[in-house]
């Protein structure tokens, strides 16, 4: 019992020190998101989203090995993680450079996107081996490398932006991975001189490859969903535009932090009473708190938006009505998050995953109607604020459907 309790408290340790140094990097990418608005124009702003976007591209190189190391690495030896750390970091690479390529021709060899991409790709290798700790339960290394990786790569680009403008944050950020990429391959150490290469080819590419793919797919869809349409509106309509709608997302972005730390709150409890009727009780219970949380999020947000874009953000009051906009959208999380923790309790995750593509699919056709037509950005926010209430409506449907199938064992 001593031992049990020992390690239940170790766990809360480590949970309340991955909470506290997420909600550090988050203030941190706050922060530097303000004042990248109040130092670049809007065009540069368009730009530098761009540039992160891109970059963001080489996190699913690894084609779903990453997310297939999560369910191996844990009932592993110690060889057979080596390999499939090998093997992930290969892979990855191999299509990385390709990607890096591409990006760098159709945007006309732009420094800048180069820049920031080999960054990208850097990264990219950092985070596999942050997979490659957590999954062989070293969970304290992965939680400091998670903070130190997230805080450098925020303070490095602030000092270079303070410094030199765009360009800074842009070599900022590229240093702060180089020395991540520093750390990691030091950690590496003599692994690579121990691995048998036909071992390695022969067994365990395959079960990796397929294992990894159905949840790499969903993720892919989602980052898209977040992600495709900043490389649209620039191709369409321009980077000053993608400024405006970047700076519109980040509004959206923020209010959804407060969702997502209800469902880090609750989800534990689902989980464990899932084959209880009082989880029914628990579903209510959420809504509920969510419902007042973030109504009253909503409601303070249209209050102070104005007050903080006239005193800090002058030049930007004509997008005030399109931050109005985009707020409706946090509504719906009102039902979101509790349905999407009640239906991951159940296991039916393909749901969620139905629900959410049929939402990007609804999104991105009407966007690409719209690009071609009205070429209006307040159409494009209205449709990302509609899409993300045809989302919920997939989640009620099936959330309805999930209940009526459900067995209690008490």
């Amino acid at each position: 019992m001593k031992v049990k309790a020992a390690l239940m408290s170790e766990k809360l340790k480590q949970t309340i020190r991955y909470l506290s140094s997420s909600f550090v990097i988050q203030i941190l990418n706050l922060s530097f998101s303000f004042f990248l608005i109040r130092k670049l124009s809007l065009e540069n702003v368009g730009r530098f989203n761009l540039a992160k976007t891109l970059a963001g591209f080489f996190q699913y190189s690894s084609f779903g090995l990453r997310y297939a190391m999560d369910r191996r690495l844990p009932n592993g030896s110690r060889t057979t993680n080596w390999h499939l750390l090998l093997i992930c970091i290969q892979f990855s690479n191999f299509f990385n450079i390709p990607l890096l390529l591409i990006f760098f021709i159709n945007y006309e060899y732009n420094y800048q996107y180069l820049i920031y991409c080999f960054g990208g790709i850097l990264f990219s290798n950092f985070t596999i081996l942050k997979v490659y700790y957590r999954g062989i339960g070293k969970v304290s290394k992965f939680i400091w490398l998670s903070t130190i990786g997230g805080i450098v790569t925020v303070v490095f680009p602030f000092i270079g932006l303070a410094l030199f403008g765009l360009d800074g944050a842009i070599i900022g950020y590229t240093i702060s991975t180089v020395l991540l990429f520093l750390y990691y391959f030091r950690s590496l150490g003599s692994i690579f001189t121990r691995i048998s290469f036909k071992v390695f080819k022969g067994i365990y590419f395959k079960k990796l490859f397929f294992l990894g793919m159905p949840l790499f797919v969903t993720n892919v869809l989602v980052f898209l969903g977040d992600n495709l349409d900043k490389i649209l509106i620039e191709k369409e309509l321009g980077l000053e535009n993608l400024g405006i709608f970047s700076i519109v997302i980040l509004v959206y972005s923020v209010s959804a932090i407060l969702p997502s730390i209800l469902v880090e709150m609750y989800f534990p409890d689902y989980i464990k009473l899932k084959k209880d009727r009082e989880i029914n009780n628990l579903f209510l219970r959420h809504v509920l708190v969510s419902a007042v949380f973030i109504v009253t999020l909503i409601l303070a947000t249209y209050a102070l938006l104005p007050v903080i874009i006239n005193y800090f953000f002058l030049d930007y009051v004509h997008i005030l009505p399109l931050m109005n906009i985009i707020l409706l959208s946090v509504f719906p999380f009102i039902i979101i998050s509790p349905i999407y923790c009640y239906l991951f309790a159940f296991d039916r995750n393909n749901l969620i995953s139905l629900a959410k593509v049929a939402s990007i699919f609804f999104y991105f056709s009407v966007l690409v109607y719209i690009l071609k037509n009205s070429q209006s950005l307040e159409y494009i926010v209205i449709n990302k604020v509609v899409s993300v209430y045809v989302y919920m409506l997939l989640l009620i449907l099936f959330f309805l459907r999930t209940r009526l199938n459900v067995s209690y064992s008490k």
